[in-house]
């Protein structure tokens, strides 16, 4: 007898890839955040090149699985977020030894991640409520 997968199996792989690219999204965006690009002469960080996907999926998430699995996936992007900042911060702040000359430039780029993080939910919860 063949096993068959039920529709809850087939909706749990999606869902699974589906929150996972979210969350992908939300961690990276903040990272390009620390990069200014300019666009038609308009100056931007490149997390805006990653962001609005977040949206686009959500929405989706929202109309196949409903706005409450839709607003868990949103809480744990955050919460995702909120862990790589805290371990970005211990990593800023361990020694490391002398002939690593990149620390500048390591402080600079993952240092902005705590103000990223508050912008990209506060953009979220505005941008969900227009």
């Amino acid at each position: 007898m063949k096993y068959k997968k039920n529709k809850i199996d087939a909706y749990s792989e999606t869902f699974l890839f589906i929150s996972l690219v979210c969350i992908s999204c939300v961690l990276i965006s903040n990272i390009l955040a620390a990069k200014l690009i300019s666009v038609f002469g308009i100056s931007m960080t490149a997390g805006v090149l990653v962001f609005p996907i977040t949206y686009i999926i959500v929405d989706v998430l929202t109309e196949v699985y409903g706005h409450n699995k839709a607003k868990k996936i949103i809480l744990y992007g955050f919460l995702c977020n909120l862990l790589m900042v805290i371990l970005f911060f211990i990593a800023i702040k361990m020694p490391y030894p002398e002939f690593w000359t990149n620390q500048d430039a390591f402080v600079t780029i993952l240092s902005n991640t705590p103000r990223m993080l508050a912008a990209s939910f506060i953009g979220y919860l505005i941008g969900g409520f227009t």
